[in-house]
């Protein structure tokens, strides 16, 4: 590509710009090039938009998977706080069933022994 931007211009010498045969010619081929090198910059721009869209769609795929995966984890989490509830509820009955069975003194530790083990 670089012999392509130099070589036509090349055949020209610093008589020929003073020539007003070969000057015309100079700059028909200096403005068709002035043309040539815009319209590169203009597929340059829009192959940077393109990327741009890509780069901003690609983000957004990552998005919703990321978001697909957090409500898969929150669902299961609920799944396991449901359980952990039932439990504790479970626990709580079952010591308030107790009460009166038992001394004061070993119920008391029991319902610090569940104080601790509940949030």
């Amino acid at each position: 590509m670089f012999k392509y931007q130099t070589n036509p211009l090349e055949k020209y010498g610093p008589k020929d710009f003073t020539n007003f045969n070969t000057a015309p010619k100079i700059i028909v081929q200096v403005r068709e090039f002035k043309a040539k090198i815009h319209d590169c910059n203009l597929r340059l721009k829009d192959l940077e938009d393109l990327m741009a869209d890509l780069n901003a769609k690609l983000i957004e795929q990552d998005m919703e998977n990321a978001t697909r995966l957090l409500r898969k984890k929150s669902h299961s989490l609920r799944e396991r706080l449901t359980e952990a509830k039932a439990d504790l509820t479970k626990i709580s009955n079952t010591g308030n069933e107790m009460e009166g069975n038992t001394t004061h003194n070993e119920e008391d530790e029991f319902i610090d022994a569940l104080k601790d083990e509940m949030p």
